[in-house]
């Protein structure tokens, strides 16, 4: 039977677009699949937009997220709506608030990202990330796991793009700069200051600032002054193209990663906040990126150096590529779904 699933979460400068964004992904499996997808948001977000251009039925409540309040509104949208399954996605969404879902007669599916809550209560539990293993929830849940790669969350655009095939120059000149959707720390300054340290090639940068990042006009300064051609793109929406012209990239280690791994593109990964720790090394640690650590401590020189290296080295990217096309294959909200309505 064709039902509704709810989706609690949120988006805004200060948490991020990630975990709106990836729910849109699964959101667009559902309705491929022919069920209805409900988005439920307490925040106010440009992204609302886009959900709304996407054909998502989206509703705004007023409570504090993860509170009883938040949990007592969602259970009545989600009665209204005929909906089994509530899919949570953010850090506030404790055990409390599963169980409070779980009580009323709902099905639960988490996502998380790294085993931060002392326990969890759902149904199933969803980590995407390449470093999710059992023994990080060994004694926090007793639930199905959905662990890794496999059950990456990519949106339509990325799983229904006709061609993966990369050339691979002798040099990366083409170079795509893509810290997410907020970059709050503005990382990306001092990205495009390192690049500006190459001298030995010209290079064709563009730099991809998100829906909730305040530096624009910061970064059409620096842009403006590079020696360097740099193009500003502002809340794209055609991110596989992107990937595709480029020669390289240098992102952050959050869901950008699996998008990244599934188009062949070799990238530079760091780390913009706690939870991209464990995402960055892994990747490092299995040579499927160049992990630069905590964009916030590495000296521009090094990451000039660190860049420079890669833009050089035809062998290293030609085999992240290949790898990366390996390790994501762009079935996860296929998969995630199918593990939802075998328990439906």
């Amino acid at each position: 039977m064709k039902r509704s699933i709810l989706i609690r979460t949120d988006a805004s400068a200060d948490i991020g677009t990630g975990h709106l964004m990836r729910c849109l992904a699964f959101a667009q499996e559902c309705r491929k699949k022919g069920h209805e997808p409900l988005f439920v948001l307490s925040m106010e977000t440009p992204l609302i937009e886009r959900l709304k251009n996407e054909g998502m039925t989206v509703i705004r409540i007023d409570a504090e997220r993860g509170s009883s309040n938040d949990a007592a509104k969602t259970i009545a949208i989600a009665n209204d709506h005929d909906a089994q399954w509530i899919l949570t996605d953010g850090y506030v969404f404790d055990a409390a608030y599963g169980a409070a879902l779980r009580s009323a007669g709902h099905r639960v599916l988490m996502v998380d990202d790294y085993a931060h809550l002392l326990a969890y209560d759902c149904d199933i539990l969803l980590n995407q990330n390449i470093d999710a293993t059992e023994e990080m929830y060994a004694d926090k849940a007793d639930v199905a796991l959905l662990l890794g790669t496999r059950y990456a969350l990519l949106r339509k655009e990325f799983v229904e793009y006709g061609d993966r095939a990369r050339k691979i120059p002798d040099v990366a000149t083409n170079i795509l700069v893509t810290l997410g959707g907020v970059d709050p720390g503005n990382a990306t300054a001092p990205i495009l200051h390192a690049l500006d340290r190459i001298d030995t090639h010209a290079l064709t940068i563009t730099v991809l600032a998100g829906s909730e990042n305040l530096h624009e006009d910061a970064l059409k300064k620096i842009a403006a002054g590079s020696k360097h051609r740099i193009t500003l793109l502002r809340s794209v929406t055609d991110m596989p193209s992107l990937m595709a012209e480029a020669d390289i990239a240098i992102a952050a280690a959050g869901s950008t990663s699996w998008e990244l791994l599934f188009m062949g593109l070799p990238f530079i990964t760091g780390i913009l906040a706690e939870n991209q720790a464990g995402i960055a090394r892994e990747l490092g640690v299995r040579k499927l990126a160049v992990n630069a650590g905590w964009y916030r401590d590495i000296p521009p020189e090094s990451l000039a150096a660190s860049i420079l290296a890669l833009i050089e080295n035809h062998e290293a990217r030609k085999r992240m590529s290949d790898a990366g096309k390996a390790t994501v294959d762009g079935m996860g909200a296929e998969r995630v779904l199918k593990a939802i309505l075998s328990r439906s």
